[in-house]
């Protein structure tokens, strides 16, 4: 039904447009694996390649280190970029650290050959006395490089290797001329993780919602690994953009009371936050789901905007200032003690309110 609703959308609006169907289909974990993204632009290639097990004997006490630590190393091959210049490869050495990588490194194999093993090929690296010349081209064969391209290289946490590749990957694409403006290529994203670890909290979050239901094939792990757990929930993506989401809902309340455990709420906090929500279920709520449609997401597109603030009546600024209505304003006593508001002054003399 959706495919056929967008589809249709798009060819009134932008006849001219080439819109790629049947729809694409990836799971969450192909999605990030072969582009960084639960999002990809899927209108060019490069994509991702796990080179960790590389790293971790390449004798780079860098690549090795990260994976000694449960790190991962991976890359994209920059096709003819070979030649790119200090500056050219100090931006996206900055686009990778604004990511939140340590750095980047690269390996060019410049040069007229028909492939990277050619004699004729030179391979120029910040790593190359670290590293032996059969493991760089181990790396260009793994990374399906060719002469005259430019491999980057991230050694990261997992999710941080795929931000900082995936942004890479997209500012590639519109430098290179990859991109075709012209092209709608939406794909379905499904299979989310239903959890995923806080290394800062030290417990499981739910990694998008925790009203959606888990796989069913994957129940008798929500007690032994949470981790592998994934949800019946799915994106709908195109160009880079997530127009929508749905989701198959819980509808057992001990179902949804087992996924408030996981991620670690006691009953008292469950009883304050979700009491009414469970009070409901005591009724008997049938199975359900559905999807938001991200209309205003996909009139971007269809406009050629870049921000869903364009095409929004009354958008607020970026610091959520709503200019028309000259929101938010001052607030009198009366409506605060309407709301049982109280302003209290905190640590530093910053006002707040509980």
């Amino acid at each position: 039904v959706v495919e056929g609703l967008y589809s249709r959308i798009v060819r009134e609006i932008r006849p001219e447009a080439k819109i790629v169907t049947p729809f694409t289909r990836l799971t969450h974990e192909e999605a990030v694996r072969r582009f960084g993204s639960d999002k990809p632009d899927l209108r060019f290639g490069i994509e991702l390649a796990d080179l960790t097990d590389i790293a971790a004997r390449s004798g780079f006490r860098v690549f090795e280190n990260a994976v000694r630590t449960g790190g991962v190393v991976r890359a994209i091959a920059a096709p003819g970029c070979a030649e790119f210049t200090r500056k050219q490869i100090d931006e996206l050495i900055d686009i990778a650290k604004s990511s939140g990588a340590a750095g980047l490194v690269t390996i060019a194999y410049a040069g007229a050959a028909a492939s990277i093993d050619s004699p004729n090929v030179e391979i120029r690296s910040p790593i190359r006395s670290h590293v032996s010349l059969e493991t760089l081209k181990e790396i260009g064969r793994r990374t399906a490089s060719k002469p005259g391209d430019l491999v980057l290289i991230v050694a990261a946490n997992p999710r941080v290797c795929s931000v900082a590749l995936s942004n890479l990957r997209t500012t590639l694409g519109r430098r290179l001329g990859l991109v075709d403006d012209n092209v709608f290529h939406f794909a379905w994203v499904t299979d989310f993780p239903m959890f995923e670890w806080s290394d800062d909290l030290k417990n499981w979050e739910s990694a998008h919602n925790p009203f959606s239901a888990p796989r069913a094939t994957d129940m008798a792990l929500m007690d032994t690994d949470p981790g592998k757990v994934h949800a019946q929930q799915f994106d709908l993506t195109c160009n880079g953009w997530e127009l929508g989401s749905g989701s198959i809902r819980i509808h057992r309340p001990e179902m949804l009371e087992k996924v408030f455990r996981i991620i670690g709420y006691t009953p008292e906090d469950v009883a304050i936050r979700f009491g009414h929500f469970l009070t409901a279920f005591e009724y008997g709520v049938p199975p359900h789901g559905g999807m938001g449609l991200g209309l205003d997401r996909l009139c971007a597109m269809l406009a050629g905007e870049t921000s869903i603030r364009e095409v929004i009546a009354f958008p607020k600024t970026q610091t959520a200032v709503d200019p028309m209505f000259d929101s938010p304003g001052p607030i009198s006593r009366e409506q605060l003690d309407e709301l049982h508001i109280q302003i209290v002054e905190e640590e530093g003399g910053r006002a707040g309110a509980r």
